[in-house]
């Protein structure tokens, strides 16, 4: 910066000190706005890879890491003895999918499938996508409401029978889905329930639909 002043002579060393000053005053605070942008721009980047972490990134739903951390999370919100269900879900037939319309309907089948799956469930449960076309979600069912695997089930059933009769797109999506029940006892294995729900999928995979082209 310019510092200009009138000034006598005998003046000049104060205004020459004072100058000094000011431009040291200007540069602390140019260094204390850099830093400030720095911090912010780490911030924001820490704020990204902690999303990308836990986060599927064609979906935005949780990938395996995210969905699990969460579902412990809510186990423990919970007092033991709260009836909670472990959910797998499969989009089928996405490699039909993918090898006869491309990978980008194959893309938008897995993204529609998420949200349906979504939809069904309970605010606040955790879903991820877990494979190329798996889905693992865990939700919370109390003892006095009726919010059971049948009612999700056939909510997803619904949405997928909707959208096939008005998407326009040369195939189905479908859904398959297996539920596990259990009861919180402070040792649950969230692994092993998700292992059983697998079992319960396979078997709901046995009458899916063989073709998914229309």
């Amino acid at each position: 910066g310019l510092l200009c002043v009138e000034l006598d002579i005998e003046q000049m060393l104060f205004y020459y000190t004072l100058s000094l000053e000011i431009g040291s005053a200007l540069r602390y605070l140019y260094l204390a706005l850099e830093q400030q942008e720095t911090q912010q721009l780490l911030k924001e980047q820490n704020q990204v890879l902690d999303y990308s972490a836990s986060h599927d990134a064609l979906t935005g739903y949780y990938n395996r890491a995210g969905v699990m951390r969460n579902a412990l999370k809510m186990l423990h919100q919970y007092k033991k003895g709260s009836r909670f269900f472990a959910v797998m879900g499969d989009l089928d037939h996405l490699k039909q999918i993918n090898d006869t319309f491309g990978h980008d309907e194959g893309d938008s089948a897995i993204c529609t499938a998420a949200n349906f799956l979504a939809n069904a469930l309970p605010n606040g449960c955790p879903l991820g996508r877990t494979g190329g076309d798996e889905f693992t979600a865990l939700f919370f069912s109390p003892d006095d409401e009726k919010y059971v695997p049948e009612t999700f089930i056939q909510t997803v059933k619904t949405s997928c029978e909707k959208y096939n009769e008005t998407s326009g797109k040369p195939y189905y999506v479908n859904i398959s889905i297996g539920c596990h029940e259990f009861f919180t006892d402070g040792t649950s294995d969230l692994t092993a329930m998700f292992k059983k729900a697998d079992e319960q999928l396979y078997l709901a995979k046995k009458t899916r639909r063989e073709n998914v082209v229309k």
